[in-house]
């Protein structure tokens, strides 16, 4: 992808609701360039290859995120991204 693509793929992915500059850095970095190509993907295998990316655990929030964008891209539900961590704690709940 060339620099101007980039760019402008940046600025599509940051025109999506919960997306700031690091979250469209990422998503570019998976080959995302904007909603349309975020259609049908799996927000927790996005959330895989990102650790498997950078080589580090995430933090759960970035799998709300992910979830978030892609309800988005499907649906056009703008929820904030904590709407999904309320849903995740209530299926899977911190364990003691």
């Amino acid at each position: 992808m060339s620099t101007t693509d980039r760019t402008e793929a940046l600025q599509r992915l940051q025109e999506i609701p919960n997306v700031g500059p690091a979250i469209a850095r990422r998503l570019a970095d998976l080959g995302f360039d904007g909603p349309a190509s975020l259609r049908g993907q799996d927000p927790e295998e996005l959330f895989a290859r990102t650790e498997a990316a950078r080589g580090a655990t995430e933090d759960p929030c970035l799998l709300d995120t992910y979830r978030a964008v892609v309800a988005f891209a499907e649906t056009g539900d703008e929820r904030p991204w904590h709407a999904f961590s309320r849903e995740r704690l209530a299926q899977d709940p911190p364990r003691s």
